[in-house]
């Protein structure tokens, strides 16, 4: 039996794999939009607007936090060659924090490490990967093509 979260990661992965083979600047944008996808949809849940929630699913779960921290490595390396300072900055560091709030708690379930973050609400989440998709998108459109 097919269950739509087999269909949403399936969708995904192939989109993964399509995004690799197009130029790097339509290629932030999209990376961008992924990550405004994951911080919008769960928020939109959560106020009952659609009736879909993203990581419900264990495999979609997985696929979004993987999107999550590939992109979140994609801001960093893209705030470290911004030209303007405080792009450049805010990139950076929203760039790591993407990468630690995701990647920590996998390590930690995974006993990879031995230490977890604090708890603190899934909101935060979601608002930075709200913030991270924005600067993405303007890193794209402001990359060369």
């Amino acid at each position: 039996m097919v269950v739509t979260g087999d269909i949403i990661a399936l969708a995904a992965v192939i989109g993964l794999v399509l995004i690799e083979i197009i130029p790097e600047k339509p290629q932030r944008i999209t990376w961008g939009i992924m990550l405004l996808i994951l911080g919008l949809v769960p928020v939109l849940f959560m106020m009952n607007w659609i009736a879909i929630d993203i990581f419900s699913y264990p495999l979609t779960g997985f696929v979004a936090m993987f999107i999550a921290i590939v992109a979140g490595e994609m801001l960093f390396t893209e705030g470290l060659k911004e030209a303007n300072i405080a792009l450049k900055i805010l990139s950076t560091i929203m760039g790591l924090v993407i990468i630690i709030v995701t990647s920590i708690p996998w390590l930690g379930d995974f006993n990879a490490i031995s230490f977890q973050l604090p708890s603190y609400s899934p909101v935060i989440d979601f608002a930075i990967y709200l913030v991270a998709g924005i600067l993405t998108i303007i890193g794209g459109f402001k990359a060369s093509a």
